[in-house]
Parts: structure tokens; sequence; C-alpha cells
């Protein structure tokens, strides 16, 4: 080929890419346009929209002073479920030129806004102000509905004003909040599961998929090919596990797998993995006098003093103490 020939395919190459660029809507993260309009970079996130549909920013804003500002809340996403972690002197939510709510708002209230609910907030505090955002796509509403009903459903939210207490909803936030800034991938997953039964707390409760009637079908608790993941666990008992090629093994959605797993197990999957490894060194601690560094590694923690932590919490005390007990 020529030198001509060959610049005219890499301008028509050039082209083609331009074209395409062009053609294809850039896909911006729910977490950046939200930290646009609250004027601040969340403390930790997780950014998964062009894979699960599914994200959450965790802010703590603190103004020299007293805090009184003004924020738009419009909102993008399907469903954005905004979780206040502190209390605040003074909340006021206004459409328009119309008051919504106003006065003190406790820990662990919450909005549920649908796509493009254009509200403005005027908050006040002496403090810190942090709050939960969670976000997720349309397609991951209509796939939680139809897990939970099993048919499909049109899906409208019902947003609660910050008038509700939901412990559950409250927990499952702090748990994201915990662990989705930590380095360590089998944390990250934590705060991934939690976001993800978030959501299905939001179908299921807070929008008129409650209202629907289920189809009767076979329990999914009971679908026998979850004992594939369960073999998925074992195999990988010292690799830190991902939700989704969980997921994917059984050919099940993120939020269908977690909810039949937890069904037939008793608890989500990431959690019962981690208890896996637990008992799996518990067996190790008691039969053998294999270093606890050593067992640390075995079951794939970065470093002993996660495993010691993650063992402590389990059990109530440490591998050593535990060790000894059983000696």
């Amino acid at each position: 080929m020529t030198t001509s020939g060959a610049n005219n395919v890499r301008v028509a190459d050039s082209c083609r890419s331009w074209r395409t660029a062009l053609a294809e809507p850039k896909r911006v993260s729910a977490v950046d346009r939200a930290s646009e309009e609250v004027g601040r970079p969340p403390r930790s996130a997780i950014r998964s929209w062009g894979q699960r549909k599914i994200e959450a920013g965790y802010w703590s804003i603190d103004w020299p002073g007293v805090i009184q500002r003004e924020m738009s809340l419009s909102t993008r996403a399907f469903c954005e479920l905004s979780m206040v972690l502190t209390p605040v002197d003074d909340m006021t939510l206004l459409r328009g030129e119309t008051t919504i709510r106003t006065g003190p708002l406790q820990s662990g209230r919450f909005r549920v806004a649908p796509a493009n609910a254009a509200l403005s907030a005027s908050v006040s505090a002496s403090g810190p102000v942090k709050f939960l955002k969670v976000f997720f796509a349309e397609e991951t509403a209509r796939a939680i509905g139809s897990a939970i009903h099993s048919h499909s459903i049109d899906i409208e939210l019902e947003d609660p004003m910050l008038g509700t207490n939901d412990p559950l909803l409250v927990a499952l936030g702090r748990e994201v909040v915990e662990n989705m800034n930590d380095p360590r991938p089998t944390n990250r997953a934590f705060a991934e599961e939690a976001a993800i039964l978030m959501a299905g707390r939001v179908v299921s409760h807070y929008s008129t998929a409650r209202y629907c009637t289920s189809i009767a079908v076979r329990s999914p608790g009971l679908d026998p090919n979850l004992d594939r993941a369960l073999q998925l666990m074992r195999d990988h008992i010292g690799d830190s596990i991902d939700l989704g090629m969980l997921a994917a093994s059984v050919d099940m959605s993120a939020f269908s797998f977690v909810r039949a797993f937890k069904k037939k197990y008793g608890l989500p999957p990431i959690r019962y993995h981690r208890g896996m490894r637990i008992e799996w060194a518990k067996t190790l601690l008691s039969t053998t006098a294999c270093p606890v560094g050593k067992i640390s590694n075995m079951l794939g923690f970065s470093e002993p003093s996660h495993f010691v932590s993650a063992f402590r919490k389990t059990t109530g005390c440490t591998p050593l103490a535990y060790r000894r007990f059983r000696s």
C-alpha cells in the first residue's frame, strides 16, 4: 500500500471513530452529577452505572460556622434515595415556591425521589451534614419488581418526604457507608450487596410494586441452581468473591440472586462467604498449629489485622483467644 493510501485509511478510521463517539451518548456518573449539585465531591462512592445500573455516594459537608445552604435536588436517575445520617437543625424542601416540609430532621430519615423531580432544599446545621445517596436505573427497578412478583410490572415511586423511619434501610445504608471506601475487595462487595438490598427495599416498600399481586411460582429460595454458586464460594474460599460472578454462575440478576440466596441460606451471599472463611479459620485454629498470619494469607485477607478484625466481629474474640479456648 502506498503512503498516500495508508494515510487515507488512517483518516477514514479516524472519521469512523469520531462518528461512533458522536453517535453514542456519553455516560455520566449519577454520583458526579450529584456532586455538581451539592457543590462537593463525595467522601466515598460506588460507580458501576455501566454494569449494574446502581451507584452510591457518601458526603460529609462541613462549612465554617452555621450552615445555611440552598441546593438543587433535580433527580436524573430513575430513583435517587437520599438518607440523612446526622441530625439537621432545619431542612426545608421546596417545589417551586411551594413548601413541602420544614423543620428539624432526625438521623436516618430519607427521600425516594423519582426521575426529574425538581426540588430545592434549604439546610441549616451547626455541624457537618452527612448523607448517603443511592441511585438506580429504571431497568434495575423493573428487574427487582419482576423478581419480587414473578412478572413484569410498571413501577412508580412513592416518596415518604423525610417523614418515615425504616430501621432496616438505615442499617443497610450504614453498611454501604462503612464499606464502600474500604480498599479491600470483600468489603467493597459488602457495600455493593447492601446497596442492591436498599434498592430492593425501595421497590418493595416505597413504590406501586407493593400493591401488585404476585404470580404463584416455585419459590426462588428452592432453586437448585444456587448450589452452583455455593460450590463456587467453596472453590474460592481463599479469594475475594464478586457478586456479579456469583449471579452470572446461576444466570440471575444481582438482586434476584441476592434475594434467592438469602431466602435459602439465611444470609446474603457476600456475608455468607465471609462466614465460610471464618468457619474454616476456626477449624485451622483448633486443629493445627498454623500461625495466625499464615491462616490469614490462606483465606485471602490482605493483612493479618483485617483477618483479626473480621474474626472478632463474627465470633466476639480474637483468633489467638479462640485457639487458647479450644486447646
